[in-house]
């Protein structure tokens, strides 16, 4: 660990952790500082001074920063005058973006657009420097509802914003001009330009890479990259900073500008770069890292170490803004260009594996974050970046640099030299999604715990200290074993759990129940919810629609380490319940697709049964009568009886003995359908209901609640559906019979946990912030 960084690194980190958890990180701190002070000789009493002197500085600037971290409305306000300091965001008919409000405070912006002429006028400037009279309402925005969901609300928390302003109407609107908006409006210009003379593959792909601009590229290409590992191609990185600069200060130099004036030059454009390139941590990472760097040699003859330079610019940026701490691009950003910086003199010697080794290392030091985050890792992606990296680096970066200043001056005419790339982007973006499709390249982990992140984080440290300090083969080849045993105990502890699970998934207005069984822990799905489309022009779509299967359910079965659904049992087929169905058969392995044996099925679930013949998946048609046995757990098909005309009634309704209790699940079943479940089964014991129809009026009768007699119900439901939903009349029935009810519009994810036949139910909201 060469030079001061290393000081300037801890100091940073222990300001940054000691601001959030100051009772407990406090102790933990003065402990390192401890063993800092006992193990190595070399820190003099100035540099301990030095280094909690500015722990110091940073704990009362993150307190302040923490303590100022709220709304200064109440949320009664109507009538708003905002600034929109970035462009805003069009997704089919809906405009959402960030503006601040007169007061200062940062507001998320939505609006519903009414035609399409007002959308093709608001798409001309994107409101990119407007400031703006608006009337509308306060909302807050939902939390996190499932267990490792996206948590947009500690997203927006971070940036200090507390309120979504949905706008009614739109006053007086004037453009403001300033440095900084200059420069983004220059941006935004720059991508039109590139949107309009480029091929839609060449100006996604230049945009990404010039401009960190991704809303206008192909969301399965770049679930692709992500898939493979090389997600971080996509951005700017060190690499693109680097090229830029030596670029023009070759240029200058080759121009007879002196070396000192193009240093000036550098310095000057810096800055600007980084707001042009979306001023993103990494961008900004690098950007001031390359600023430092030329600062001091224009300044000083000494030189400052590259890892000071790092340290300094991680304070600098935490210090501006703590939050950023929870950020994954500046997670990785930092964790990735440290650990290389520390390797530079030991591992990272000039060899032909020079490539290899940083590729690895690299690797490595995302490993945790991308574990903690995306709970999944490519075995592919080690190989994808050696062969993607210097394509990007050697081809693809320094050709869109130059067809861009050719397009910038020369307009037009330039648009015919781009058609050679075209073509070998769109080859090479086909391989890519190919690849990526490729089976059993991930290997899904689940979501570790912290203490199995620091595991993995000390056992990563350990691997990276051996290689570059031991003496022999073997002793290298031994300092794996503690890492590989680290993944592979987290593996089997997310797949071999000695407890089971079943939980209702919150998928706004739909069903969706997994069931995990148990220490071998098969896995059953039941229905995937769907989000509804009602009629909508095409200017009305969205590009990128929200979709409940990749959105909610996988990200979900994910963080539970769930690769293979052994059962997934699609009730019927209406949109609400196998909609997500898709993303699920194409991201996972089924083995087994179960559905209704009728003769009226859906244009859907005809699109899934072939999407199941594709991918291999067994098809499995049900009636009543039909049960299997899984370790003392019985599962018994107990509807579709004979098939109905309304859809709904021939829902696969499922009698299980799981978990100690008896469970009915009855998708939508409504009146007719109960009618002839219960002159089949007229006394069914079930402790547990999964009420029919989301609580609709016509289901869930009182004659079928006298019938089974359940302790607790279960309402699957959409927070301010439009239907309704759950009636009045049907919760009055439930509360009659002091029967317990669960809902996941007000409690989030419902689950009952298990073992050795006794278990207990949990909300993922909290009791008293759901009903305070």
């Amino acid at each position: 660990m060469q030079g001061r960084g290393i000081y300037f690194a801890i100091a940073s980190l222990l300001a940054l952790i000691i601001a959030f958890q100051p009772q407990i990180m406090v102790k933990l701190s003065l402990f390192l500082f401890l063993i800092l002070f006992l193990f190595y000789k070399k820190f003099s009493k100035r540099q301990i001074y030095i280094i909690l002197m500015i722990v110091l500085v940073f704990y009362s600037k993150a307190r302040i920063d923490i303590n100022r971290n709220e709304s200064g409305f109440h949320g009664s306000e109507t009538q708003f005058t905002v600034l929109f300091e970035d462009e805003v965001s069009l997704n089919g008919s809906l405009l959402s973006g960030f503006a601040k409000d007169s007061t200062g405070e940062k507001l998320l912006i939505k609006y519903r657009m009414k035609s399409e002429e007002e959308k093709s006028s608001l798409n001309k400037e994107r409101l990119l420097g407007f400031s703006c009279q608006i009337k509308g309402s306060l909302k807050t925005v939902n939390g996190q509802t499932n267990p490792n969901a996206f948590d947009y609300q500690s997203y927006l928390t971070h940036q200090h914003i507390h309120w979504q302003l949905v706008v009614d109407q739109w006053g007086n609107c004037k453009e403001l001009n300033g440095p900084i908006l200059i420069i983004k409006k220059q941006r935004q210009q720059a991508i039109r330009l590139l949107e309009t003379y480029f091929p839609n593959s060449v100006a996604s792909l230049a945009s990404a890479l010039l401009f960190g601009e991704r809303q206008i590229l192909d969301p399965s290409l770049e679930k692709a990259y992500q898939k493979l590992g090389i997600i971080h191609l996509l951005a700017i990185s060190g690499a693109n900073v680097a090229l830029y600069v030596s670029m023009i200060h070759y240029i200058g130099v080759r121009l007879g500008v002196t070396r000192e004036r193009m240093i000036i030059v550098l310095l000057l454009y810096l800055p600007i770069f980084t707001y042009l390139s979306g001023a993103s941590p990494p961008v900004f990472r690098a950007a001031m890292m390359m600023f430092l760097f030329l600062f001091v040699k224009l300044v000083s003859q000494s030189r400052l170490a590259t890892l000071d330079i790092c340290s300094i610019v991680f304070m600098v940026y935490a210090f501006l803004s703590p939050y950023l701490l929870f950020d994954v691009g500046f997670q990785l950003s930092f964790s990735v260009t440290f650990t290389l910086l520390l390797s530079t003199k030991g591992l990272l010697k000039p060899s032909k594996f020079l490539l290899i080794k940083a590729s690895f290392i690299s690797q490595l030091a995302s490993l945790p974050i991308v574990l903690y985050h995306f709970y999944e890792f490519s075995l592919l992606s080690l190989l994808a970046n050696l062969i993607y990296i210097p394509i990007f680096t050697i081809i693809i970066n320094p050709s869109f640099i130059t067809l861009f200043f050719l397009l910038f001056i020369f307009g037009e005419p330039i648009s015919i030299m781009v058609k050679p790339v075209d073509f070998a982007i769109t080859l090479m973006n086909q391989l890519t999604v190919r690849i990526a499709s490729f089976p059993y390249q991930t290997v899904t982990i689940g979501r570790p715990s912290v203490w199995m992140i620091l595991l993995l984080i000390g056992s990563i440290v350990y691997l990276l200290c051996k290689w570059e300090t031991g003496k022999t083969r073997k002793s290298q080849l031994i300092s794996i074993l503690p890492c590989v045993f680290t993944l592979t105990f987290s593996y089997c502890l997310s797949h071999y759990s000695f407890s089971g699970q079943i939980t209702f998934v919150d998928v706004g207005q739909g069903d969706s129940i997994v069931v995990q069984n148990g220490f071998h822990k098969k896995t059953y799905v039941i229905d995937t919810g769907g989000t509804i489309s009602f009629n909508e022009e095409e200017w009305e779509r969205p590009r990128n629609p929200f979709e409940v299967g990749n959105d909610i359910l996988v990200p979900f079965l994910k963080g539970k380490g769930i690769s293979t659904i052994d059962k997934l049992i699609l009730t019927h087929g209406d949109m609400d319940h196998i909609g997500g169905a898709k993303s699920v058969l194409e991201t996972m392995k089924v083995k087994e697709l179960i559905l209704p044996y009728v003769s009226n099925r859906s244009s859907l679930e005809n699109e899934m049964i072939q999407l199941a013949k594709e991918r291999k998946t067994s098809i499995i048609f049900v009636k009543n009568g039909m049960s299997w046995e899984e370790k003392g757990s019985t599962f018994k098909i107990v509807s579709p009886i004979i098939e109905l005309e309304d859809r709904n009634d021939n829902s696969v309704v499922i009698h299980v003995q799981l978990g100690g209790l008896f469970w009915l699940f009855t998708g939508d079943l409504g009146e007719q359908g109960e009618e002839r479940l219960l002159s089949e089964y007229p006394s069914l014991p079930v402790d547990v209901l999964k009420i029919g129809h989301h609580g609709s009026k016509s289901s869930t009768s009182a004659t079928l609640l006298q019938a089974y007699q359940p302790k607790v119900a279960v309402i699957s439901v959409g927070k301010n559906n439009r239907f309704g939903h759950p009636h009045q009349d049907v919760l009055d029935r439930l509360k009659e019979r002091n029967i317990k009810i669960f809902r996941t519009d007000t409690d989030g994810a419902i689950t009952y946990t298990f073992q050795n036949g006794t278990g207990t139910f949990s909300r993922h909201i909290p009791y008293d912030v759901t009903n305070p």
